[in-house]
């Protein structure tokens, strides 16, 4: 389910992307302590692209949390992040 980004500039070889989930990625992060840049993917988009793929929403939530940001791929594992605007608590 992974692979590694080839020719970009912007990146180290070392960035792990997920396959089928290119409509969800929105960047690469980067932060003190990370060896290096980690892809970044839109939550949401990622649930709706696995619903597509014949899950229901329980079900894509579930796989989600198992096999997808329950895979720990090494410091290089990316980072998915849910898109909402700014509130005070």
């Amino acid at each position: 389910m992974n692979e590694k980004v080839a020719g970009l500039s912007e990146c180290s070889d070392d960035v792990i992307v997920f396959d089928g989930l290119e409509r969800a990625f929105i960047g690469y992060a980067e932060r003190f302590g990370f060896a290096n840049s980690v892809a970044v993917y839109d939550r949401g988009i990622t649930i709706n692209i696995l619903m597509q793929g014949g899950m229901n929403r329980n079900a894509a939530e579930d796989y989600f949390q198992s096999s997808v940001i329950g895979s720990w791929l090494g410091e290089g594992t990316p980072i998915f992040v849910s898109i909402e605007p700014f509130s005070e608590h």
